[in-house]
């Protein structure tokens, strides 16, 4: 089992400074986020930058799906790009949810999502994983368990399991882990509290040290992916690099803590 940090930290800094933060915090691996900080570098640039500071690619997240329609492009578009990134930058999986329509953002993208998950999974040996979505409005099975759990079993596909989005559901995350485990191959783990989602570990009300604990007893080999957000000061008030370093590097001592 191995931890990783998103670099979706940030989306207003630049590249250099969210990749320093996560190596002064002492954690090597990262989950690359194709946000605004990233979107728009070649592969090259991000190659040399994480190669110069020595860090190591556990897994890429597409763009969110705003930023990539404003692009013009879709889904499979960046499924095709992620995973030349990833023979290139290294990483086993692939995280993607473009979950609603380019034409209608209040209509699911559901079957188009699903189909390109299933298509690309049979052309690559790489993991290509959806994400269960938070308690939003829209009518979708990437926020509905069993519904998800059918599509998966029935696609053969897999999952990042983002606790502090199963959280908003007001359900049981250990509960819910349980019911989505033999699909998960990547956490992006946070707390949470009163709506606020990706908020640090022990600022929130989830049971995540049993929650970790949980994931070594039954043998979890894949990522936990730390996946802050600094930018909202309503989730997380972080107010310099060094709060964000420190703040990261408690996290990882707190995550080791429950493994060992």
């Amino acid at each position: 089992m191995e931890v990783a940090i998103s670099t979706g930290l940030y989306y207003t800094k630049n590249h250099h400074e969210i990749l320093d933060i996560i190596v002064a915090s002492g954690c090597k691996r990262i989950e690359l986020f194709l946000n605004q900080a990233f979107i728009d570098l070649s592969v090259e640039e991000i190659k040399e930058a994480i190669d110069e500071r020595g860090l190591i690619v556990s897994s890429i997240h597409l763009p969110l799906t705003f930023i990539a329609y404003k692009r013009n492009e879709n889904e499979g578009y960046w499924i095709e790009k992620g995973l030349k990134y990833l023979e290139i930058l290294g990483g086993e999986i692939l995280v993607t949810h473009f979950f609603y329509k380019p034409d209608n953002h209040q209509m699911n993208n559901d079957i188009s999502h699903l189909a390109n998950i299933a298509y690309y999974s049979e052309v690559t040996d790489k993991l290509i994983c959806t994400e269960n979505l938070p308690n939003i409005e829209m009518d979708t099975v990437l926020k509905d368990q069993s519904q998800l759990i059918e599509k998966l079993s029935i696609n053969k596909g897999c999952m990042t399991f983002d606790i502090t989005h199963a959280a908003s559901h007001n359900r049981c995350i250990i509960a819910q882990y349980g019911q989505y485990k033999n699909y998960i191959r990547n956490i992006h783990l946070s707390d949470y509290l009163d709506g606020n989602e990706h908020k640090v570990i022990g600022t929130g009300n989830l049971p995540i040290e049993r929650f970790i604990k949980l994931l070594k007893k039954d043998g979890y080999k894949y990522p936990i992916t730390i996946e802050y957000d600094f930018e909202n000061p309503t989730r997380n008030d972080v107010k310099s690099d060094e709060e964000a370093i420190q703040l990261l590097s408690d996290s990882i001592e707190m995550i080791e803590a429950c493994l060992n």
